[in-house]
């Protein structure tokens, strides 16, 4: 299977921007102040939920669900839930990890590889994510509809457009996780659950 790699659009460096005399304001509340842009933020934030909860939604299916004639039976189990939490405060990489063992132990190979490609897309979409997360935004007068970042003392402009396409890109990632959480319901198991 062809791994795509994704384009990852960099926000704009603002050049000039003490000599321009620009003036950035940023408070807690700044991103109320850019409507659409809050908007973006916030969506790719629940995008990222729901792609979270896909994966413990896979590891409950693989770990203890069986495929039936018509989909699969499956009970969410405190303790398949218990364990996926144990781990989720480890970060990304060891969900990541856990998923990826349980299906190359219970599924056939195509379907490890086919996981692991849609969580190299989960990585890089997770670090596209964590930049605007994890930001401390700024606005600018001389652009209005945008937020800005500061990165190593220089000011980027994120704009609608660049959060659009990181949208986008979050919403695609999802729907192959969901369409891989569907496939996983009624895959056989190679080696049945103890």
């Amino acid at each position: 299977m062809l791994i795509r790699k994704a384009i990852t659009i960099m926000p704009n460096e603002i050049k000039n921007a003490a000599e321009r005399k620009l003036a950035f304001r940023g408070y807690p509340k700044v991103l109320l102040d850019r409507p659409q842009m809050a908007a973006f933020v916030g969506t790719i934030a629940g995008t990222w939920g729901e792609i979270d909860e896909t994966l413990r939604y896979i590891f409950n299916v693989v770990s203890y669900g069986q495929p039936s004639g018509n989909g699969i039976s499956v009970t969410i189990d405190e303790l398949t839930d218990d364990i996926y939490d144990s781990v989720a405060q480890f970060g990304l990489k060891t969900r990541l990890d856990l998923v990826g063992s349980v299906i190359a132990h219970r599924l056939s190979e195509e379907h490890h590889e086919r996981y692991q490609n849609i969580s190299t897309e989960i990585r890089q979409r997770a670090r596209e994510r964590n930049e605007l997360i994890h930001a401390q935004w700024h606005i600018c007068d001389e652009f209005p509809d945008d937020l800005i970042q500061f990165k190593h003392s220089k000011p980027f402009r994120y704009t609608p457009k660049e959060l659009e396409d990181r949208l986008e890109r979050a919403v695609s990632t999802r729907n192959k996780i969901w369409d891989f959480s569907i496939v996983c319901s009624s895959a056989p198991r190679v080696r049945p659950a103890r």
